[in-house]
């Protein structure tokens, strides 16, 4: 529906006869304001000043949007409100209507709508982007964070792959110095074979255990909840390294105070398939 066909649906709706139609067919939508400086509450049309009829002053008010029909006089126009254009009048319209209304608006009132469309959508592009940035940079900062945990375990498991090298080549250069004469095979722990028997592990430090039976480079190691056993069960992908028969337990100290080096009841455990040692 074109603006024409809106007029002539208001003709009929306010049945309206065809003399005073003429006149209507001049119709504007126009917003009025007040001049400042004469105090009048007027509009502007087509380049010219757009006055209240008389019998309308009491009906258009300042800061309204009005259809109107204009009738020229002189150097002015003179309108009669014939429908506010308000929030009940644009629910009432239908999709074509608005379009319509607002395509007119727009034709005649381009230069005050077009700064406060360019302010509002610079401002929502502008939090949009930002929220993109946002969320770019944390995705970053989070790939960043487990690049970096990631680092510090190889970097953790690289130390302690050079220490059991070096414990090793340490004990290679020792063996070598020695004389050569027979030896008896050394007995292993392992899941299918064990030594039944007492175990001689020593408490050396707040977090340390030391023991001749730890000869195998890495342990998996538990403890029972109540703090009075603890398994050290050997394991090629253990988390526990073992350096020179000597084992790190990090927090052992929080369960068991340390008072000095303790020789501490141990056996080994077919059942678990590890060393138990009795912490109490």
């Amino acid at each position: 529906m074109d603006f024409y066909s809106l007029q002539k649906e208001l003709k009929d709706k306010w049945d309206i006869d065809d003399d005073s139609w003429d006149e209507l067919k001049n119709t504007a939508i126009l917003t009025f304001e007040r001049d400042a400086k004469n105090n009048n509450v007027l509009s502007k049309h087509a380049g010219r000043y757009v006055f209240r009829d008389k019998n309308h002053e009491d009906r258009i008010f300042e800061g309204e949007t009005w259809i109107c029909s204009l009738s020229l006089k002189g150097n002015y126009y003179f309108a009669k409100g014939l429908q506010r254009l308000d929030g009940s009048f644009m629910l009432e319209l239908k999709r074509e209507q608005m379009e319509d209304i607002a395509d007119a608006v727009w034709k005649g009132h381009r230069d005050k709508i077009e700064p406060i469309l360019e302010e509002k959508y610079k401002e929502v592009m502008k939090k949009a982007i930002g929220e993109k940035v946002a969320e770019a940079v944390g995705e970053k900062e989070s790939a960043i964070r487990d690049l970096n945990i990631q680092i510090e375990a190889l970097e953790q498991r690289d130390s302690e792959n050079r220490q059991i090298i070096a414990s090793l080549e340490e004990r290679a250069r020792t063996a070598e110095s020695r004389p050569e004469c027979p030896e008896e095979p050394a007995l292993r722990i392992s899941s299918s074979t064990f030594r039944v028997g007492r175990v001689s592990v020593e408490r050396t430090g707040p977090d340390e255990l030391y023991s001749n039976d730890f000869d195998r480079t890495r342990y998996f190691v538990h403890i029972s909840s109540d703090y009075r056993l603890l398994l050290v069960r050997p394991h090629d992908s253990g988390d526990v390294v073992c350096i020179d028969n000597r084992i790190m337990l990090n927090g052992l100290s929080m369960a068991l105070q340390f008072s000095g080096p303790t020789q501490l009841i141990s056996e080994y455990s077919p059942e678990y398939g590890g060393i138990l040692i009795h912490l109490r």
